[in-house]
């Protein structure tokens, strides 16, 4: 159980706040920032071709994130890496030696005691097939996301209504998170399970 609980606390670090787009020159034999510090878990690094034949290719990465390699096409191309792992990569460009880049990233601020002093009702029936309930003291939105952190549904409620029914069908099967917030500040993040 503590497993899980962590593994919920670090999902929730890391699409609790929103992804940022991370933009890289690859021009002139360098990549413009050479550096990067403020990444947070579920962010994404985005490298875009501006001129000369090259590629990014990770060198160093943390345990448990994926490696890259990729050929930029052309002027314009760009190449997209989605962070999973809190850590410090390094990568450069194999074509031209010293042509080097590095970022950090972390999993965001979020405590334990924070996700403890959240409201204590959770939605029903969990696990769902169709339709949610999600009970609301104050929220005026509800969002839901998928495992990796990304928003599949959005829905503004009445801050007076103390339940909202989402109409969840026409998600897949699998994992899910409803984030309960109110004027964009996070009130509530909770696990749930399509069935059907």
């Amino acid at each position: 159980m503590k497993k899980l609980y962590t593994l919920t606390l670090l999902l929730f670090a890391a699409f609790s706040a929103k992804a940022t787009i991370h933009n890289v020159g690859v021009i002139n034999n360098s990549f413009t920032p050479g550096s990067i510090t403020d990444v947070v878990v579920g962010d994404t690094i985005r490298w875009t071709l501006g001129q000369g034949t090259h590629n990014t290719t990770s060198t160093t990465i943390p345990n448990g994130a994926a490696t890259w390699a990729y050929q930029f096409s052309g002027f314009g191309d760009s190449f997209d890496y989605k962070v999973t792992v809190a850590g410090t990569y390094t990568y450069r460009c194999t074509f031209h030696g010293g042509m080097n880049g590095s970022f950090t990233a972390t999993n965001g601020t979020t405590s334990i005691n924070e996700l403890d002093n959240t409201a204590s009702l959770k939605a029903y029936p969990n696990p769902f097939k169709t339709k949610l309930n999600v009970p609301n003291k104050t929220a005026d939105n509800i969002e839901i996301l998928n495992v990796l952190g990304e928003k599949v549904k959005s829905v503004s409620v009445n801050e007076n209504e103390k339940h909202t029914v989402l109409d969840l069908s026409d998600l897949k099967k699998g994992v899910y998170f409803y984030v309960l917030k109110q004027e964009g500040e996070i009130l509530e993040t909770r696990r749930v399970v399509k069935s059907e």
